[in-house]
This record gives structure tokens, sequence and C-alpha cells, in this order.
């Protein structure tokens, strides 16, 4: 094969792994929501990321076909006190009283990531574009693991004097589960320890309900 043919070949195949996903909107505030939540000064709110467009738009990658319910919790602090919001205490109960859990950063990367094997689509074109095409998905994956960074939901700890704070929710399930759930009628229960001066904590329990998927 000439070398001057190699651009010509490699470039479209490389053009099959392109990660691309828009910000969390800023003006997604948890006061200006109709399903919301509020105590002490904190506000919550839901919203789901519809199938397709949605769930494209802002992950870049398919999330329910893989098993993951994605949600976006949002969280706006007006109170004097802060507020810890742990992982582990947020899940997804449906109506028929299933309850999901939410899933790491790295579960979540893992299981979303571009495939290596699709280097081997490069490989009838000769090892030089395979390596090349192997190179590109590991360049995108990068940039699927920072902006997941960027967007997953983690153990956290929002300050007083008002602070808003938006993050994805990913709860793991069937992927059929995934597909087949409507988002209207799910809650998200989240558990908070409000941290007062005096150093004492109290757990309070949050419940709302998503807004309608995201399109």
């Amino acid at each position: 094969m000439s070398l001057r043919l190699l651009p010509l070949l490699v470039v479209p195949l490389c053009g099959c792994v392109q990660f691309s996903a828009r910000p969390l909107v800023p003006e997604w505030t948890a006061t200006s929501q109709v399903h919301r939540q509020e105590s002490d000064g904190l506000t919550i709110a839901a919203q789901a990321l519809g199938k397709g467009i949605a769930e494209t738009q802002f992950i870049g990658r398919p999330t329910r076909a893989r098993g993951y319910f994605p949600v976006v919790l949002l969280f706006e602090n007006e109170g004097d006190s802060a507020f810890v919001i742990r992982r582990h205490g947020v899940r997804l109960e449906t109506n028929d009283r299933q309850v999901f859990h939410s899933a790491s950063l790295y579960e979540v990367f893992e299981d979303l990531k571009y495939s290596k094997n699709s280097a081997l689509w490069g490989l009838p074109l000769g090892i030089l574009p395979a390596l090349v095409f192997s190179e590109r998905i590991d360049d995108q994956n990068q940039e699927f693991l920072e902006d997941l960074r960027e967007k997953v939901f983690r153990d956290i700890r929002i300050w007083k004097n008002p602070r808003t704070y938006n993050a994805v929710v990913f709860f793991k399930m069937a992927p059929e589960r995934a597909n087949a759930l409507d988002p209207t009628r799910v809650t998200v229960s989240i558990e908070v320890e409000r941290e007062d001066g005096d150093g004492s904590t109290q757990l309070l329990q949050f419940r709302v309900v998503p807004k309608e998927s995201l399109q």
C-alpha cells in the first residue's frame, strides 16, 4: 500500500470513533423545577435523560441499551448549613417496588467506553492503519473519561450561601429494563446529612420524581 494513500483510508475509519457530548445546561436549577423537594434551605429536583437524542447529546454514548438509566440531579442550597450527599445514599425506586443503585464513575466508563476490538476493522488495510485506529480509540476514550469526571455524581458537600450543583446519576439495571422504564413512574430517593455549625449532623430524606425525559 502506498503511504500517500494511507491518510485517505485511515481518516474515514477514525471518523467512526468520535466522542462528542454537550455540557449539562447551567439553566437547569432545582428551584425552577415543578417537581422538587425543599428542606432546611436545600432544594433537590431531577431530570431523566431520554432515550436516543438526549442521552447521546449529554453523555455521548448510548446508556440505556447498556443497562444504565441516567438521571440528572439538581441541587440548590439557599440555607445556612452545609449538606453532604453520598453516592450510596442515592437510589431509584420504581412503582413495582424495585430498587436500583447508582454506579461509580469507573463502572460507567468501563461499560460504555469504545471497545478496542473496533481496531480490528483496520486490519484489512494493514497493521499500520489498525494501530492508528487503536490510538484513536484510546484518545476518544480518554475524552469520554474526562467528560464523565465532570458530570458523574460522586460524594459531595454543598456549602451554604447559595450553591448549585448538577450531576448525572447512572442507575444500573438490565438493558431491557432501562429501555422500557418510564421516568415519570419512578422516584429518586436521596439521603442527605445536614451539617450544623456546632458540629452536629442531622439525616434528611428527599424523594423526587424526575421531570419527563429531555429530548
